[in-house]
């Protein structure tokens, strides 16, 4: 499992207000020069329109009170201005024709050419107002807090040990924590950052080496790891992707270990213990060796399948404690049927049977002895099941 030096987000504090205002006075909330400009013609603008004892017009709206503001407030009746238009519409061309339309479409593509601008305005937050904080009292910023229109945090900067370098940034949207940056070795480097989803951590992605490339990346649930994602060789693409979400392997691994993009080699373990090896063919995608282990990392089961075919395992082979062979089963004409058998004492062959007339049942058996020559020959020649041919060798 990969091990993570994450830092935690800073808590904003109620109303976003510096606690040490008697240390620090320059550095109390500011407010842009544009910004108070700008409220100063809106409201000329406003009191301009009102003194006639009509209602501020569409346009004056949004610029005075902000796109979010007007989008809420206007939703629901620029939709039923559009509905009644269409109905006036559809009046105007049964009573005069299709040519009086122009002041009644002209009026519907102003309203919904506002919408789409207060729209686009309101994905991007402005920054309206700054916040310098001394959370320690030790004469020093240690955090920076930048508000939107609305006094909704946009970005937290924050410097944990003082040097006047901010180790960690927390950038929000709509006043929630999204995602945040940090500093956590030292190093004068941001290579940290971690991924929010109303308010819980579901990414953490990290550079490593300092080349602005993300090498190591995990993906949460809670506090539950889901995968995690590593890039070895610095191409830009994963060569190692660590999973959590099998049912049966609390580990699983895949690998790409020649970086072409293939996951080659798929590694699943339990207790920590490998388990279970598995490696694909780049031609077809399809296993060409399975390696199973038992609960202490020993090999017992191999399973190999010739390259290019999907039929059967091309052989079997199971072993003991010592990793020595028991016995195999092998598939030689690749038709799914088993053709060879080979028992094995203390690793050595002492049986072999064979299916020459491929009916799928062994019909030649061939035993040898200590020294690994042939003891005893066994032969079904007609193919009833029974041995017609009995030969023992006799070896000095």
């Amino acid at each position: 499992m990969m091990v993570l030096d994450i830092q935690e987000p800073v808590a904003l504090e109620a109303g976003n207000r510096p606690r040490h205002e008697g240390v620090i006075p320059a550095m109390k909330t500011t407010e842009r020069p544009q910004r108070a400009a700008r409220r100063e013609r809106i409201e000329k603008a406003t009191k301009a329109v009102g003194s006639r004892g009509a209602r501020p017009a569409s346009w004056f709206f949004l610029w005075a009170h902000g796109p979010e503001e007007y989008v809420a407030d206007r939703e629901q009746q620029a939709f039923g201005f559009l509905r009644e238009s269409v109905c006036e519409a559809e009046s105007m061309i049964f009573a005069h024709g299709p040519f009086r339309l122009a002041p009644l479409w002209g009026r519907a593509l102003s309203m919904v050419l506002a919408m789409i601008l207060c729209a686009a305005g309101a994905a991007s937050a402005r920054e309206a107002e700054t916040v310098r904080q001394d959370t320690n009292g030790d004469g020093k910023v240690d955090q920076v807090v930048h508000l939107d229109d609305r006094r909704r945090p946009l970005r937290l900067e924050v410097d944990r040990d003082g040097d006047g370098f901010f180790e960690t940034v927390q950038h929000y949207r709509s006043g929630e924590l999204d995602w945040l940056e940090s500093d956590t070795d030292g190093d004068g480097r941001r290579e940290t950052r971690v991924r929010y989803d109303q308010g819980i951590r579901v990414r953490v992605e990290m550079d490593t080496d300092g080349d602005g490339a993300v090498e190591t990346a995990v993906d949460f649930r809670g506090e539950r790891r889901l995968r995690e994602w590593e890039d070895h060789n610095g191409d830009g693409h994963w060569d190692r992707i660590r999973t959590y979400l099998d049912p049966f392997w609390p580990l699983v691994e895949e690998g790409d270990e020649d970086g072409d993009g293939f996951f080659e080699e798929r590694r699943s373990y339990a207790g920590g213990t490998l388990r279970e090896r598995i490696i694909r063919d780049k031609a077809t995608g399809d296993w060409t060796r399975v390696e199973s282990y038992d609960a202490q990392g020993r090999l017992y089961m191999l399973t190999e399948r010739k390259k290019g075919t999907d039929r059967g395992p091309w052989a079997i082979w199971i072993y003991d404690e010592d990793g020595r062979p028991l016995s195999f089963v092998q598939d030689r004409n690749g038709d799914g049927r088993a053709d060879l058998w080979g028992d094995y004492d203390a690793g050595r062959l002492f049986r072999l049977a064979q299916d020459r007339n491929q009916d799928g049942r062994p019909d030649a058996w061939t035993e040898y002895n200590g020294a690994g020559a042939e003891a005893r020959i066994l032969r079904d020649v007609d193919g009833d099941g029974t041995v017609d041919i009995d030969k023992r060798e006799i070896v000095k």
